[in-house]
């Protein structure tokens, strides 16, 4: 799915007509600088793809915790961004002046912190937070205002899932073809010359699909940058998912039944596992999900599916569950009544990563 170019994404506003004057001198400006082609991949799945530029004049600024570090985006071979923080929140004041006692009200509000990887073209970099972030995303002719910010709030009785954030920055021009890579090795290394391999890194579920030299040996990943890995693989019909259950029976049952309730494109969707890591509050579904509906697709194939993980926030007070983030493995489309084959887990697939 492709994001709009003509309205707001998450700070990309509708323009009055105040802003259209402004805006109209920002383009003029912008039309002057060469934009950098590439892609800004988002939680809820949709991308904008285009030429990206900076506000005129600007560059990126990135604290580390020690330092700010400013950079032009000409620099920049990729940004990943990783929910550091989110809950829901309430409103609230004290209920008497001097006293700490408080006093909650209204419908609770997400609220989400980013922390940002920011990777250059010599391979070096830093992790931290953004300063607020103007991008434009031209599309023939057509230019979309992306404002990503390092906190985001969102309106009372909104959910994580409608607060869609930046999964990644990433561009496609000669100054990016030296990404760093990473060399992921399957466990046994034997498997079919034509194995397609795709992996999800843990937090934000950035998509970094295999490839492989001549069919055989490791496969060239994107570095995952220290995140570890969801891997799942495709051999013909058969894709398998490395992947151990491991959740509370609770909060299994939980799962499932929030998937169940979700409205989504996909009518049909199985759980094939639950997992969560011992500690944390994000709890993580493997999903097979196929669409039975009508579809607006012409032709012989109609129906699309996907292999996806859905990436929920757990309550530790209330154990209520909110989908944070989702993104796919593998995805296609079959024949009415003829669904593809179905994935399934395999507990005995596993991998290292050595990063360039």
């Amino acid at each position: 799915m492709k994001r709009a170019c003509n309205g707001t994404v998450f700070g990309v506003r509708r323009l009055d007509a105040a802003f259209a004057m402004s805006l109209l001198l920002l383009l003029l400006a912008l039309s002057a600088q060469a934009g950098r082609p590439g892609t800004i991949a988002f939680s809820d799945g949709s991308v904008a793809e285009g030429d990206i530029t900076l506000t005129p004049g600007s560059s990126l600024t990135l604290h580390d915790g020690k330092a700010p570090h400013t950079v032009p985006l000409e620099s920049v071979r990729e940004i990943r961004f990783t929910p550091e923080k989110e809950a829901l929140e309430r409103a609230w004041r004290f209920i008497e002046a001097g006293q700490t006692k408080k006093e909650e009200w209204g419908e609770p509000y997400p609220v989400r912190h980013l922390s940002a990887s920011l990777q250059l073209q010599d391979k070096t970099g830093w992790a931290g937070h953004l300063h607020t972030l103007p991008l434009y995303v031209t599309v023939t002719g057509v230019t979309t205002r992306i404002v990503i910010l390092a906190k985001q709030r969102g309106k009372p009785g909104e959910t994580l899932a409608s607060l869609v954030y930046p999964l990644s920055i990433r561009f496609d021009d000669p100054a990016g073809s030296s990404n760093r890579m990473a060399r992921l090795t399957l466990i046994p290394e034997a498997v079919p010359a034509d194995t397609t391999l795709c992996a999800l890194t843990r937090g934000s579920l950035v998509r970094l699909p295999g490839k492989r030299k001549d069919g055989t040996g490791p496969f060239l990943i994107d570095a995952p940058l220290g995140a570890p890995l969801f891997v799942a693989v495709k051999n013909g019909d058969l894709i398998r998912a490395g992947w151990t259950n491991a959740a509370a029976p609770e909060v299994d049952a939980a799962i499932r039944q929030a998937v169940a309730a979700a409205r989504d494109f996909f009518d049909q969707r199985q759980v094939l596992g639950v997992w969560q890591a011992p500690g944390e509050n994000d709890v993580y579904a493997l999903l097979d999900l196929v669409r039975t509906g009508q579809t607006t697709l012409d032709g012989a194939k109609s129906q699309p599916w996907r292999l996806e993980i859905w990436r929920f926030k757990m309550d530790p007070d209330s154990h209520k569950l909110m989908i944070a983030a989702r993104n796919w493995f593998f995805r296609g489309i079959t024949a009415p009544g003829k669904p593809r084959a179905p994935a399934i887990v395999d507990g005995t697939l596993t991998w290292f990563v050595k990063e360039d």
